[in-house]
C-alpha cells in the first residue's frame, strides 16, 4: 500500500460515514490520492460523547476516514493506524479505563506499545491534554482512541489546520481529509408533519426511526438556525477538483449536511466539472420512501436550486432479485433528469471487485 509516488486523482469525495471507508481504502492502496470533505455535524457515540463536554466539532468520521487512508504497509506508521482505529475496553469499569488513558498520558501501558518514531511522545500529550479538558464523570468506555488523540491533539495545537496536518503526516494518508467547517454546530431537520428533530443522531436514529419524510435541513450554532462558516481548505478542494463526487452514506446526515456550509454552494456552482452521485446499495431509514431521482433533486436543491449540473452522473448499484435501492425501471426517470447512469452489478453490500469497477468507472469520467 502507498508504493510509490501518490498519484492524484483529482476526485473531492463529499462524504462523512463509514459507507465509503472500502472505496477510499482502495484508492488508497492503489496509491491515488483524493481528497475527502467531511461533515463534522455528528451528535452520536464516541464522538457525541466529547462533543457533549467539549466545544467543537465531531471528528468521528474524520478519524475514520484518516485510517481508511493511513499506511499500514509501513512498520513505523501502522502501530499508529491500528491505535487511531482501536477502542477502549467496553466491558470495563469506567474508572479502570480512565486508569488506562492516565497511565498513556504517563507515557506507560499497553495503550503506547509499538508506536515509534517519537509518536508515543505525542500521543501521551494528547491524552494528557484530554485529561486536564474533561470531567472527571467523563464516561470513557467504549471510547474511540482515534477520537481521544484528535481531541488531545486539538487542544495542544488550538488550530483543526495543524491537527490535520499532523494526522496527515504521521499516518502517511494516501488522501486528504478536510472538515467542512470547524465550526461547532449541529444538524437539524423539519419532517413532513412538522415536527423538528435536532441532532443527527436524532435524526438516524434506527431504534427509533423518523415517523415522515424529511422535508427540510438546516444547521444551529448555540440553538438557532445559523449560517455557518466554512473551512477555507474545503471550498479550495471542491473549486480545485477534477471531479466532484456525494459518496455513500446517510444520504441527509452524511452528505447533504456538507452543502447546508456557507460558500459551499457557491464553489459546487463554480465547479464546471463532473458531479457524480454514488446511490446507497439498500434503503435505510431516510430514504425508504424516496426514489433515486428524488435524491437527485435534493442533491440539487441544496447545491443551489435548480442547477442542473449539480448532479451529472449516478452511480447506481443492480442488487439481485429487487433488493437494491435501485432497479432498472427507476432509469428513465433518472434520464429525463438528464442525468448518465452507471450501472453495476453487486451481490450486495459491494466488495473488492464492485468497488475496483466503481474506481475504474469513476476514473473514466475524469
Amino acid at each position: 500500500m502507498h508504493e510509490g509516488i501518490p498519484r492524484p486523482t483529482g476526485i473531492a469525495f463529499v462524504s462523512g460515514g463509514s459507507a465509503l471507508q472500502g472505496l477510499a481504502g482502495l484508492l488508497a492502496g492503489r496509491g491515488q490520492h483524493a481528497t475527502h470533505v467531511i461533515s463534522v455535524f455528528d451528535s452520536g457515540g464516541s464522538a457525541g460523547r466529547l462533543r457533549d463536554v467539549c466545544d467543537g466539532i465531531a471528528i468521528g468520521d474524520i478519524r475514520k476516514r484518516l485510517t481508511a487512508l493511513g499506511d499500514r504497509s509501513s512498520e513505523h506508521r501502522r502501530p499508529l493506524v491500528d491505535l487511531f482505529a482501536s477502542r477502549l475496553p467496553a466491558d470495563r469499569p469506567t474508572p479502570a479505563v480512565r486508569r488506562s488513558v492516565e497511565a498513556a498520558a504517563q507515557g506507560e501501558g499497553a495503550l503506547l506499545s509499538g508506536l515509534r518514531n517519537g509518536a508515543s511522545g505525542e500521543i501521551a500529550e494528547a491524552f494528557a491534554r484530554l485529561l486536564e479538558a474533561l470531567p472527571s464523570g467523563f464516561d470513557w468506555c467504549d471510547g474511540s482512541v482515534g477520537n481521544l488523540i484528535l481531541s488531545g491533539r486539538y487542544r495542544q495545537e488550538g488550530s483543526w489546520a495543524a491537527v490535520m496536518r499532523w494526522a496527515h503526516d504521521r499516518l502517511g494518508t494516501c488522501g486528504e481529509v478536510v472538515p467542512v467547517s470547524t465550526a461547532g454546530a449541529h444538524l437539524g431537520a423539519k419532517l413532513a408533519n412538522g415536527r423538528h428533530v435536532v441532532g443527527q443522531f436524532e435524526i438516524t436514529n434506527e431504534s427509533r426511526p423518523i415517523e415522515e419524510p424529511i422535508e427540510d435541513l438546516y444547521l444551529l450554532a448555540e440553538g438557532e438556525e445559523s449560517t455557518v462558516e466554512p473551512n477555507p481548505e474545503a471550498l479550495a478542494a471542491l473549486r480545485e477538483a477534477r471531479a466532484i463526487v456525494y459518496a455513500w452514506g446517510s444520504f441527509y446526515t452524511s452528505v447533504l449536511p456538507s452543502l447546508l456550509v456557507g460558500g459551499v454552494r457557491d464553489a459546487l456552482r463554480g465547479a464546471p466539472v463532473p458531479k457524480v452521485l454514488l446511490l446507497n446499495p439498500v434503503r435505510d431509514a431516510e430514504t425508504r420512501r424516496s426514489s433515486p431521482a428524488d435524491l437527485v433533486r435534493e442533491v440539487r436543491r441544496y447545491a443551489g436550486g435548480s442547477n442542473g449540473d449539480a448532479v451529472t452522473h449516478v452511480v447506481a448499484l443492480r442488487l439481485p432479485n429487487g433488493n437494491g435501492f435501485y432497479a432498472p425501471e427507476d432509469r428513465a426517470e433518472l434520464d429525463s433528469l438528464g442525468v448518465e447512469v452507471l450501472e453495476i452489478d453487486s451481490p450486495g453490500i459491494p466488495g473488492a471487485a464492485e468497488l475496483a469497477t466503481v474506481a475504474d468507472r469513476i476514473d473514466a469520467i475524469l
